[in-house]
């Protein structure tokens, strides 16, 4: 996704990512908000096991989003992540 309001809020791609390391998402069930941890894909990211969510930048333009519907451990699930974003990266012209 690219940020939507560049020209007003530059910052906005990172205050998403920060958002989601320190808030975590809501869920419209009305339940805890979901934790992320940190993701060391592109310059900055974040992943939430339960909810099978890995969010990265590789400026302060672009938001990337992968998202899993399989039910691999945690490790072996970043290591998939890790392995999908460096191509991703390396192939993103913005």
């Amino acid at each position: 996704m690219i940020n939507p309001v560049y020209d007003e809020f530059p910052m906005w791609v990172t205050k998403f990512i920060t958002a989601k390391l320190t808030d975590g998402e809501s869920t419209v069930d009305g339940q805890p908000a979901v934790k992320y941890k940190k993701f060391t894909a592109g310059l900055e990211g974040a992943y939430s096991y339960d909810m099978k969510r890995f969010y990265w930048r590789n400026d302060d333009k672009f938001l990337f989003m992968l998202a899993f519907n399989i039910n691999d451990d945690e490790s072996t699930l970043v290591a998939k992540a890790e392995k999908i974003v460096a191509e991703i990266n390396k192939n993103f012209k913005g």
